[in-house]
This record gives structure tokens, C-alpha cells and sequence, in this order.
């Protein structure tokens, strides 16, 4: 692993001084970039009602173009932890969600450091409403949206294929081990208005941990509609723990800047040999996602929405909740 690292940096290297004499009269440039979540949110019915206002998250991010095929992305996350802290408030965390360097070389794209991964990038693109609830995967923590490693992309008419070697431990943990996680997506669009893609990743440790997405995904003029499944294998590197589920979501053009959405996900862990229940029970359930989007402008969404969570432990009651999210992009 270390040598084919080497390698690839070594190439690197050389592409770097092949592409700045082939193009003096080139002009390094950058831009930066920023993106803010916010919402109002109400209970209807919740074992602890809140009301409230809400800064979810905020990106602020630059981007640097050294050569026509070098170029370099810092990204910094600030955004709360999902548990309280010592006080019992909320706290605001500030990570680097990126820091990387690309090079690309006729169809392909080389990444090198922290970096976002391709898990479900494509499916939180297709969706378009991550500021609303991440995908499926990404909001059930089956993998994290970035990572630091080595990634592969390349682009070859209607197809698209992705491999990369990651740390494993997402962005909030990089500490090195002696395990990488390999990836590996395929992703087909015969035209303009079809997209599939498969996608399967595994983490060696004690025990092979492994995920399997699929995905399916229309986009016409009047509305688009998509399917996505997923599977987690041996999760936490327990053997026998599965966790698996799917989402089915959409949306209606009513006009250039009004739309209809709505989303379904199901999500269900298996019983292990030997147990009565399923090991992840308390964290099974379905939800669903409907409101209308209003997008005044390019740079800002806003969306009033329903939203209601319906777990499978008879014991647990169900939750639901009025949003007004909004989205400000530079």
C-alpha cells in the first residue's frame, strides 16, 4: 500500500512540472465558498417537545486552481455534536471537512488527503435537500461524507466509476491504525434524465466490516423520482450485525423556483443468532419527509416541511415536527 502511495504521489509530481511549462501563460486563481443551515422547528408530538431556532451547520471553504490540472480545497465544518455537552447545552465543534489536493489528468481525477467521499454524493446531490435531513446512509451514520486517503475518478462518456483507499475513520477521526477502508462505485447515466449507480466499500480489522448502496434516479422537466437501498455488514465489526434500509423520495416542479418533495425511508436491523430481538431496535424505524420548497434565488432555499419519525419498539413513541429550513449559498 505504502509503495503504490509513493507511486502515485511520484506521478504526481512529475505531471505537476509537465503541466506548468505546457501552460505558462495559465493564472492561478481561487475562490472561496460558504453554506449555512438553519431552521425553526416546532413538536407536534414528542416524549420531549422543543421549539426553537436552529443553526445547524456552516461550511466556509476555499478553492485553488495552481495549474489548469492541480488544484486545492480546504473546507471547515462547524456544526453541533448530536450529544450535550458537560453543561448539558449544545456545543459548536469546527472541523476541516476537507483538505485536499486534486490532479487530473484527461479523464481522470487523482484526490490526495481529507476529502469528501463518493459513498452518497451523488445520491445528496439527487436529493438537493441535505440542508432539510441528510440521505439515508449519511443520516444513519452507515459511512461518513469524508474521509482522508487516496481517491480515483474517472469519466468516460455515459459511464463513471470511483475507487478510493481511505483511513476509515471518517473526518472527526483520523488517527492511524493498521486497517483501510477500499471503495469502489460504478455509477451509469445513459442520458440525461436516468441515473444508476452500485457502490460497496470494506474495513479489514478483526472482523470485515462491509456496505452495499444502490441507487436509481430519475430527472425529467416536470418532476424527479429516485430509489436508494443500502446494507451494513458486520457493523461496529460485530460478526452477524446487519443493518439495512431504503428510501424512496421525489419532487414536483409547480414552477422555476416552487416544489413539491417528498420522502420515505425505512430503516431495520437484523436479529443476531442466539437474541429474540434486533440488536439495533431502538434505532429502527420509518420516516417521512413532505413540504414545499420556495428558491428566490440561486443562492437561497427555503422549506417549509413535515417531518415525523415512527420507530419500530412498540415501547417508543412516535415523534413528528413542523421545519422552516433554510439554505444560504456563496
Amino acid at each position: 500500500m505504502v509503495k503504490e502511495i509513493l507511486t502515485t504521489l511520484g506521478i504526481l509530481l512529475l505531471g505537476y512540472g509537465g503541466c506548468w511549462a505546457q501552460d505558462s501563460d495559465f493564472k492561478p486563481n481561487g475562490a472561496f465558498n460558504g453554506r449555512l443551515y438553519a431552521n425553526f422547528n416546532s413538536s407536534l408530538k414528542s416524549d420531549d417537545p422543543t421549539t426553537g431556532f436552529e443553526v445547524q451547520r456552516a461550511y466556509f471553504g476555499y478553492k485553488y486552481k495552481l495549474t489548469p490540472a492541480f488544484s486545492m480545497a480546504l473546507k471547515l465544518d462547524i456544526g453541533s455534536p448530536d450529544a450535550l455537552g458537560e453543561t448539558g447545552q449544545i456545543n459548536r465543534y469546527a472541523y476541516f471537512k476537507t483538505a485536499a489536493a486534486y490532479y487530473k489528468v484527461e479523464n481522470v481525477t487523482i484526490g490526495f488527503g481529507l476529502q469528501s467521499t463518493y459513498q452518497y454524493k451523488l445520491q445528496n446531490g439527487f436529493w438537493g435537500r441535505r440542508y432539510i435531513y441528510k440521505n439515508i446512509a449519511e443520516g444513519n451514520s452507515l459511512g461518513p461524507s469524508a474521509d482522508i486517503g487516496l481517491s480515483f475518478v474517472g469519466k468516460w462518456n455515459e459511464w463513471e466509476a470511483d475507487v478510493a483507499f481511505m483511513n476509515g475513520e471518517g473526518y472527526k477521526k483520523l488517527q492511524n491504525d493498521n486497517s483501510f477502508k477500499a471503495t469502489g462505485g460504478i455509477t451509469y447515466h445513459p442520458n440525461k434524465t436516468w441515473l444508476f449507480r452500485i457502490y460497496g466499500d470494506m474495513i479489514n480489522k478483526a472482523v470485515v466490516q462491509s456496505t452495499y448502496t444502490a441507487f436509481v434516479g430519475y430527472k425529467g422537466s416536470l418532476f424527479n423520482l429516485a430509489l436508494e437501498g443500502t446494507m451494513k455488514d458486520n457493523e461496529n465489526y460485530i460478526q452477524g450485525n446487519q443493518r439495512y434500509g431504503y428510501s424512496i423520495y421525489g419532487a414536483y416542479y409547480l414552477s422555476d423556483v416552487i416544489e413539491l418533495f417528498a420522502r420515505y425511508d425505512y430503516l431495520e436491523s437484523n436479529i443476531p443468532a442466539g437474541d429474540h430481538l434486533p440488536w439495533n431496535l431502538s434505532e429502527d424505524g420509518s420516516a417521512i419527509i413532505s413540504g414545499v420548497q420556495y428558491s428566490p434565488i440561486q443562492h437561497i432555499h427555503i422549506a417549509l416541511n413535515y417531518q415525523d419519525w415512527v420507530p419500530l419498539a412498540s415501547n417508543m413513541e412516535m415523534e413528528s415536527t413542523i421545519f422552516v429550513n433554510l439554505e444560504v449559498t456563496f
